[in-house]
């Protein structure tokens, strides 16, 4: 696929959204949307990459996608890791399961673990990580089956999946589950990846007013109060829609401001932002820190680690995946 830099820029706003709710900044109920907005978008590109792969060749190569998935998602993940097993136990020396959670995490299990009760409390940020790469085991099959029977129509019998998951979570919290641990199930919290599918196989254009609905829904979920239960029962699909229409402004060359130098730089660096920051700030607030100092300093020292990581290990990775990219 062609490179559009305006889908970084769509990086950029989730991650930024994602670190200002992790500093504890007041008047973001909702910055925790910022991980939906990932979601549609990962399921978008992955689905848009399987669908290209499925009509040039006719199947889907798997050893070669689970290893460009891998190249990608593990090598910063692995940085990540290393510093934290080096000084977790220097930061948080009371807290056992250190060497727990790093397993969670590398085994792309950290919301599992979450849902059975073994929270990784400083690396809690990794249930997102686990929930995108169960996606992706099972996807490329599904995709390929779905093709192959309805080619076509997948895109709505995408839509009707998608329909199908959220109607599954609203019964959920209707029939009274509103546990903590419902937001971290991959039946209750998979409709963003794909919603993103759904927008990649059925290539649906809305009209000329998708960007500013897409802003006024994404200001709405950010800055309304609201409980657990009803964030995910209501205004997850409302934060996923607003991705779905930004990602349509963005193919159609709208959304300037996701264009802009600056977006697509941080969307760049934005999985390395996404991976350093989280217990980086979260030591922050222990120490009872101002969260515009948590903002500061932890968005400072996750910049810089994930500019190592991304100039270096992420640059050797790139070269790795190509090895493994579809043959134009």
């Amino acid at each position: 696929m062609p490179y559009t830099p305006g889908l970084d820029g769509l990086r950029a706003l989730a991650i930024v959204l994602v670190m200002l709710f992790h500093a504890d900044m007041p008047g973001l109920p909702g910055g925790n949307v910022g991980v939906d907005l990932f979601l549609v978008l990962s399921g978008y590109l992955i689905t848009r990459l399987l669908l290209v792969e499925i009509q040039v060749s006719g199947g889907v190569q798997l050893r070669a996608f689970y290893l460009r998935r891998l190249w990608r998602l593990m090598p910063p993940l692995l940085l990540m890791l290393a510093l934290y097993a080096a000084l977790a136990p220097l930061a948080w020396p009371e807290y056992p399961f250190h060497v727990r959670d790093i397993a969670a995490l590398l085994l792309y299990v950290g919301n599992i673990a979450a849902i059975v009760g073994s929270f990784p409390e400083k690396l809690m940020h990794g249930w997102s990580l686990g929930l995108e790469e169960q996606f992706y085991l099972i996807w490329p099959l599904f995709m390929l089956v779905l093709w192959r029977r309805f080619q076509g129509a997948s895109g709505v019998m995408l839509l009707l999946l998608y329909a199908l998951l959220t109607g599954w979570r609203l019964l959920h919290f209707q029939l009274g589950d509103a546990s903590g641990t419902a937001y971290y199930r991959p039946d209750l919290h998979s409709t963003g990846l794909v919603l993103g599918a759904a927008l990649a196989a059925g290539g649906w254009v809305p009209g000329r007013r998708a960007l500013p609905v897409a802003l006024m829904v994404l200001a709405l979920v950010v800055l309304f109060p609201r409980s657990s239960d009803v964030h995910l029962a209501f205004f997850i699909p409302l934060a996923e829609l607003a991705a779905a229409l930004l990602i349509v402004s963005i193919m159609q060359g709208k959304a300037v401001a996701l264009w802009h130098p600056m977006a697509v730089h941080v969307g760049k660096l934005s999985y390395g932002l996404y991976l350093f920051h989280y217990p980086i700030m979260k030591f922050l607030i222990e120490q009872e820190w101002a969260w515009y100092w948590i903002l500061l300093v932890g968005t400072a020292l996750s910049y810089a680690l994930a500019c190592i990581s991304y100039h270096s290990i992420e640059r050797y990775a790139r070269q790795r995946r190509q090895r493994y990219a579809v043959p134009a």
